[in-house]
């Protein structure tokens, strides 16, 4: 016998070995891909949904911001703001001598029980 005209698994032996193992690799990496392929969208997706509520959430602060500083504008412009907080003041001081009486307590005591002053 020649040794040209061997068998031809004496000729490529790994070939014949490598080749179903490799076409298993392959369809594991198909699956696998694909796999990634599907988490990969959904996870793009997911995010997309968020940047738009982190954009419409910024937007709304803006605007709760904007809406602020107008109503504090409005405050530190207004003539009367010191006017207004003396006659709160003063109203406040009226209510604190003014004290409602208790009917079970007479009319010198306050609802505590502790004569007025």
């Amino acid at each position: 016998m020649n040794r040209n005209q061997g068998s031809i698994l004496d000729q490529k032996p790994l070939i014949y070995v490598w080749a179903p193992f490799y076409r298993f690799l392959l369809r594991i990496r198909a699956f696998f891909i694909a796999e990634s392929q599907a988490h990969l969208e959904q996870i793009t997706g997911q995010l997309c949904a968020l940047e738009k509520q982190l954009t419409a959430l910024e937007s709304h602060q803006r605007d709760q911001w904007i809406a602020f500083e107008q109503l504090y504008l409005c405050f530190l412009s207004d003539p009367d703001r010191n006017t207004r907080s003396q006659l709160q003041q003063f109203l406040e001081a009226e209510r604190a001598q003014h004290l409602p009486t208790d009917d079970r307590n007479g009319p010198d005591e306050t609802p505590g029980g502790a004569p007025r002053s």
